[in-house]
């Protein structure tokens, strides 16, 4: 399972990165003041089919409309950050990542966080240990 999880992290930040050298990042202003571009969504969107099409488990995303009272009851669902750090990626800094986990009865059972600027990738998952693969 976590190979196929830091599969998809890493294969959204290409789409990332491809986005920003396009130039075309469309960003606007969400409701709380901070900014969304083309590219969270674009992420948003490949990460949550992908999970959805890989495995029979809820997705809540960073952009997600799902009312807590469909998720509280939840058990096991990925938690998702598909652009973690938008300001820094509109301003063409490196710091900014690609979240994904998945939480089990409330406690996070296995972690991505691909910085796709940097070639890296970390992920952890429980009892087997934390890695970091620096060509990914």
């Amino acid at each position: 399972m976590i190979e196929q999880i830091i599969s998809i992290a890493q294969e959204a930040g290409q789409t990332l990165i491809g986005i920003r050298r396009s130039g075309d990042l469309d960003v606007c202003v969400k409701d709380d003041s901070s900014p969304v571009s083309r590219a969270d969504s674009a992420s948003d969107k490949y990460i949550r089919c992908a999970l959805q099409d890989q495995f029979a488990i809820p997705v809540i995303t960073e952009e997600s409309t799902i009312d807590y009272s469909t998720r509280k009851d939840w058990n096991e669902f990925f938690l998702v950050d598909p652009l973690d750090g938008t300001k820094d990626y509109i301003e063409m800094s490196d710091d900014f990542t690609i979240n994904i986990a998945l939480i089990r009865n409330q406690k996070p059972v296995l972690g991505v966080v691909c910085v796709p600027a940097l070639g890296e990738t970390f992920f952890a998952e429980g009892g087997k240990g934390a890695f970091v693969d620096r060509k990914g």
